[in-house]
């Protein structure tokens, strides 16, 4: 049976005053495939997916987000390794590090300009029994934690960590350390969200623009002046 975590209760994120069109939500797996990189930085040519391989940078890329991986255990730029078959029964997961000490895994979410994103849910899986992981979860450029706690792992099914559907227009980071190489990451959930822009003038704008039709009136009534 799998273990659930949920996060009750709605943020206050980025203030969206526009209409929105919802896209078809994304369910991003990690089952064999051709999604991954035959170099380290994941932007190689597209290869089929072998255990220790890297994810490729334009895996899960869709109209409105740029999906963006990186093992922070390292000094130097490198995208998630990959895994097939281990992992508390999932298809394949994505994974960092060289052992479980000082290891970080990071998932951007980056949403494009015009568009926001909706983050549903992630599953994880572990190698291992009786191992946690420190999951962080916040707002893209922003101090906004969504999550920031230890979650243990269940060996046998995997552990599936609920969101709510919170919303932004910047994006999500997701990240899980101290136990990045037991535990990958097996599922993510999010929904993209088509944002028209905003046509509202700003302020300053409205202001330069009442100045304008006030001169304009005044030059209108010297001419009714000079022509009486």
């Amino acid at each position: 049976m799998k273990s659930y975590v949920s996060l009750a209760g709605a943020l206050a994120l980025t203030a969206m005053s526009m209409v929105s069109t919802a896209h078809a939500g994304t369910v991003l797996g990690f089952a064999p495939g051709n999604h991954c990189s035959d170099n380290q930085e994941g932007s190689g040519n597209v290869i089929q997916c072998a255990d220790g391989g890297f994810i490729h940078q334009s895996y899960g890329d869709t109209a409105g987000v740029d999906v963006q991986y990186q093992d922070k255990t390292f000094g130097w730029e490198r995208s998630l390794s990959w895994w097939g078959a281990g992992y508390g029964g999932a298809n394949g997961v994505l994974w960092g590090g060289q052992s479980d000490t000082d290891s970080k895994a990071s998932i951007v979410l980056k949403a494009i300009a015009g568009h926001s994103i909706s983050l549903e849910g992630l599953g994880l899986a572990s190698f291992a029994p009786d191992i946690s992981t420190l999951l962080q979860v916040h707002e893209l450029d922003s101090n906004l934690d969504l999550m920031n706690q230890r979650v243990m792992v269940d060996n046998t099914a995997g552990t599936q960590i609920n969101f709510n559907s919170l919303s932004s227009s910047k994006g999500w980071v997701i990240e899980w350390k101290n136990s990045s190489w037991n535990i990958g990451l097996s599922q993510l959930a999010f929904n993209v969200t088509e944002t028209p822009i905003n046509t509202v003038p700003e302020p300053a704008s409205l202001a330069l623009l009442g100045l304008g039709l006030a001169a304009a009136g005044v030059a209108r009534r010297k001419q009714r002046k000079c022509v009486s």
